[in-house]
């Protein structure tokens, strides 16, 4: 390195190391609080790049396995779930793509299952997304009270297949949150609970979506 002399050099690599094994003791980190820490120690930044890529090489930063042991223990605690993936997913996805946007207007949710309701309540109480989709099953007044606390601002798309078994309370549910003054677009046709009936709706959800998206011709 030609801005510092072997030694030097060598001084100031193992004392960023320090800081940063030290910091990963008490707790996992991403590697984006990493680096922020050694910012604010004033660690010269090819210094600190150099000290967080050997570690990363090394395994030693591992992005990908602090995002889903933080899922696996935010989800046992209350609320975690909604804070996990509405406000520490997206600053863990940054460190991957810089250009992600932190606007509402670019952020959208989707789901199936339970994970179509849990799209709804998370866009619903958090406020963070513009648009939130589900092939969704809901009882009629699972979602009414948080709905009751939302800002109305976020565009929901739902559908149900008429021979799912929660068919009926989906068509209550929808009516609920329609009342409430929600914007929701809905429809319903022949399906089951079945991953076959939703992959169908995946594209519906993509042209409903603010995005170039262009349907594509299938070769089957």
């Amino acid at each position: 390195m030609p801005w510092l002399i072997p030694d030097a050099h060598t001084q100031a690599v193992e004392a960023a190391r320090e800081i940063v094994l030290r910091r990963l003791d008490r707790s996992a980190a991403p590697r984006a609080a990493l680096a922020e820490l050694l910012e604010r120690k004033e660690v010269d930044p090819r210094v600190a790049s150099e000290v967080l890529d050997r570690l990363e090489a090394a395994g030693v930063i591992d992005d990908t396995a602090y995002a889903a042991r933080l899922a696996r223990t935010r989800f046992a605690e209350k609320g975690a779930a909604r804070r996990a993936i509405a406000e520490e997913l997206p600053r863990v996805l940054k460190r991957f793509f810089p250009n992600m946007s932190d606007k509402r207007e670019k952020n959208f949710i989707a789901g199936l299952s339970m994970g179509g309701y849990g799209a709804f309540k998370l866009a619903l109480k958090s406020n963070r997304f513009s648009y939130a989709a589900s092939d969704w099953t809901s009882s009629p007044h699972s979602l009414e009270s948080i709905a009751k606390q939302s800002d109305k601002k976020t565009k929901l798309w739902a559908w149900c297949g008429e021979e799912d078994f929660l068919y009926k309370a989906n068509q209550k549910a929808v009516k609920n949150l329609q009342d409430l003054g929600l914007e929701i677009t809905y429809s319903h046709s022949p399906g089951k609970h079945e991953w076959y009936y939703w992959e169908k709706q995946l594209e519906n959800v993509l042209a409903w979506l603010p995005i170039d998206f262009q349907l594509e011709e299938r070769l089957s």
